[in-house]
């Protein structure tokens, strides 16, 4: 029973991951739809409403993928005695996973924050430089990684 609710869990997660990478890279799109304006040294970009429906989606997304997979572990962790779990290997697997899923489940939801909220009022916005011009595709790029890692931390908690 543990096992078959543990693949449908992560199944579940890959599939809300992968459609927040898919949002994050077509808010990107939208975004880049935008006319701007580029002097010397002075950059003006218009928000985009399409951008910003897209990137707080993908946002959101990829805040209950992450929230899921935490649960489960702690799900698995609880209905479990840790000496259940097979293998020192999958532990230590979980583990790794686990960290490196927070790290970049915190660089995929800061940049696509940063990026969604750029494009949240309608007014141009001029500055010398727009460095978030690419936080969408960064971002979305970072939940399929996300998804990854996740995947591999459910797979060692149930196996």
């Amino acid at each position: 029973m543990m096992k078959n609710t543990g693949f449908v869990v992560c199944l579940l997660i890959m599939v809300l991951n992968i459609a927040a990478g898919i949002l994050g890279l077509r808010a990107d799109k939208a975004q880049n739809k935008v006319t701007h304006v580029d002097l010397e040294f002075v950059e003006c970009i218009p928000a985009s409403h399409r951008a910003y429906t897209r990137g707080l989606a993908a946002t959101i997304l990829v805040s209950i993928s992450y929230a899921m997979a935490n649960f489960l572990g702690g799900y698995v962790s609880i209905a479990r005695d840790q000496s259940s779990i097979k293998s020192p290997n999958n532990r230590k697997l979980a583990a790794a996973s686990l960290v490196l899923s927070w790290i970049v489940f915190a660089t995929a939801f800061t940049l696509l924050l940063v990026a969604t909220l750029a494009n949240q009022n309608s007014d141009k916005s001029c500055g010398i430089s727009h460095s978030h011009r690419h936080y969408f595709e960064i971002g979305g790029s970072m939940c399929f990684v996300h998804g990854i890692f996740s995947a591999f931390y459910c797979a060692a908690l149930t196996a």
